[in-house]
């Protein structure tokens, strides 16, 4: 029997497969470092929502949020962050959007610019934003921002945060915040200097990479004339809160 036909038919099919078998030789080359880079250039979107949470204490219970929409690659990216809090009654106490490029100029960190607005406390507020944003030494994610207002004032925040892990699931996390104004701004109740401190811990399990349920504690701290702007209009100095919530990223 003749085995033309056979010869053939492979040829042919191997004429088929050439594009694949190229494709599938240089993906081989590629090095591990090459595809990093390749996947690092890439535009891509991503959500997060760093805390949902219910916050339970003394006076009105809150329910608090902090979440980042980032839609870029690892040097520029585009930064969507917005934060909150709501009063148990329905009223929103806090209301923060923050609308950021952000540039990376080191491994660990990245500087970013751009606008914030508040729409809560009244008055509404808008800020020019300068800030750094990074992993400092021992892991601990560092946000630091420079704030100047629409009426002239400066003011900063430097939020600090830890993941430390306990077990394959269990993560605790250890929180910082804090809030300095170089000027007093009534208006919004804002003394100068140290305004407030809010310090957490957070208990997390990871049902998976992207979902994760918590427990903790949360308790803020005003201080100067923050602190006395605040029992002037019968509010709490300092308050603290049993804490239940979830963490997701998409």
């Amino acid at each position: 029997m003749s085995t033309k036909p056979a010869v053939t038919h492979f040829a042919r099919s191997c004429r088929h497969l050439a594009p694949w078998l190229t494709a599938s030789a240089l993906l081989a080359s590629v090095s591990p470092a090459m595809a990093d880079e390749m996947m690092g250039s890439m535009v891509l979107p991503s959500f997060t929502l760093d805390r949902l949470e219910w916050r339970a204490g003394e006076g009105s219970d809150v329910l608090a949020w902090e979440s980042e929409l980032r839609i870029g690659n690892d040097e520029n990216a585009l930064l969507w962050r917005f934060k909150g809090e709501q009063l148990e009654g329905g009223d929103t106490e806090k209301a923060e959007n923050h609308l950021l490029w952000q540039h990376m100029t080191s491994e660990f960190f990245n500087v970013h610019a751009g606008l914030r607005y508040d729409h809560e406390p009244a008055p509404q507020r808008a800020y020019a934003v300068l800030g750094l944003d990074g992993l400092a030494p021992y892991w601990i994610e560092t946000n630091a921002d420079l704030y100047l207002s629409d009426e002239g004032r400066l003011s900063a925040r430097i939020e600090l945060e830890h993941d430390l892990a306990l077990t394959r699931r269990w993560t605790l996390q250890p929180a910082l915040e804090i809030n300095l104004a170089a000027a007093d701004d009534e208006a919004i109740d804002q003394g100068a200097g140290l305004t407030s401190t809010e310090l957490g811990l957070r208990l997390h399990y990871g049902v998976t990479p992207d979902i994760s349920p918590y427990i903790g504690v949360h308790w803020e701290q005003k201080y100067g004339k923050t602190a006395n702007l605040a029992e002037h209009h019968g509010e709490r100095t300092a308050t603290t809160y049993g804490v239940i919530g979830i963490s997701l990223a998409f």
